[in-house]
């Protein structure tokens, strides 16, 4: 009855504690379901590291596009780069290039008019001065342009990235907190699991330990168990799996497995063992140290035992 109240409050501590993740069910499906979502979190803080990195590419190529304008400014003496003026300045190139136009035809007109000919003097070389600041005006406004077609560009993308960062920096704090109430869960259950096996197992394995100990000379190895319960044996510095173990050292262990077990289910008030010829696979000189164990473990509890051959007959 205790065990179920135990079992009934720690069921009604996890369904609480998945209800709040909006999971119910089984515990274990539930377990998965949370799993899940933390791989889902460690997937969108992969996406927001990328994210991070292509927004810093962005203003490392805005920083860029900011130097060469400053460096335009410098170079052309400018105090400060406005676009628009520039624009103008071209306008009015080309206002003044449809009026040089217009005076070289009415030119050309009075030279034919008076019957002139030739040209006069420094006038071929102010057109060719003129052609070539109206060339270098109109490759700086196409430079100009493309420049802020590539900024307006990178602004917009700038934007688009700061508010998915944002988003993502939201579901970032969300996974956080997540993360925090699963890891408690996590260390409670381990606290849960610790507790339980120090109250259960602990005093198996000790009392396992224990038999083990007088049961070390018969079998010829130093026995061990873990905290699964898992029997192993110490040879040359090493642990080993008790499949290496011969068969009577097998049945001489599952014994200390047994009376560890009886120990602890009865307690004080010990049964009687009845042992039905556990040791066929143990030689005359084996017997003769088991002989010796039975001996002590007598004195704890009431032995019955039989057997069918006089070579493993035990002394009293």
């Amino acid at each position: 009855q205790q065990k179920q109240a135990q079992k009934q409050r720690i069921e009604e501590r996890l369904t609480i504690f998945f209800r709040g993740y909006g999971l119910s069910g089984e515990y274990i499906k539930s377990l998965s379901d949370l799993r899940g979502m933390v791989g889902e979190y460690y997937g969108l803080y992969d996406r927001k590291n990328t994210t991070s990195k292509s927004k810093q590419a962005l203003e490392n190529e805005r920083a860029e596009n900011r130097a060469q304008i400053e460096a335009y400014k410098r170079k052309y003496a400018l105090s400060e780069l406005h676009i628009n003026e520039i624009l103008e300045d071209v306008r009015e190139s080309a206002r003044l290039t449809a009026e040089i136009a217009k005076g070289q035809a009415q030119a050309a007109a009075y030279k034919a008019e008076k019957g002139l000919s030739g040209s006069v003097q420094g006038e071929e070389t102010d057109l060719g001065l003129l052609q070539t600041t109206l060339d270098f005006k109109q490759k700086e406004r196409s430079t100009l342009e493309l420049q802020i077609q590539a900024d307006e560009t990178e602004v917009e993308r700038l934007g688009e990235d700061e508010n998915r960062m944002q988003e993502l920096e939201e579901r970032l704090a969300q996974f956080k907190r997540k993360h925090k109430l699963l890891k408690g869960a996590y260390e409670l259950l381990l606290q849960a699991d610790g507790r339980l096996k120090d109250k259960y197992v602990k005093p198996i394995l000790d009392d396992f330990l224990g038999y083990a100990e007088l049961t070390e000379k018969a079998l010829g190895e130093k026995v061990v168990m873990t905290k699964n319960l898992e029997i192993k044996f110490e040879r040359n510095g090493k642990e080993r799996s008790e499949r290496h173990l011969s068969a009577g050292q097998r049945s001489i262990c599952a014994l200390c497995f047994r009376l560890a077990l009886i120990k602890n289910m009865y307690q004080g008030n010990l049964p009687f063992l009845v042992l039905d010829d556990p040791f066929t696979s143990l030689d005359k000189t084996h017997m003769s140290k088991v002989n010796e164990v039975l001996s002590s473990v007598a004195k704890e509890m009431q032995i019955l035992y039989f057997t069918c051959h006089e070579s493993r007959t035990l002394s009293t």
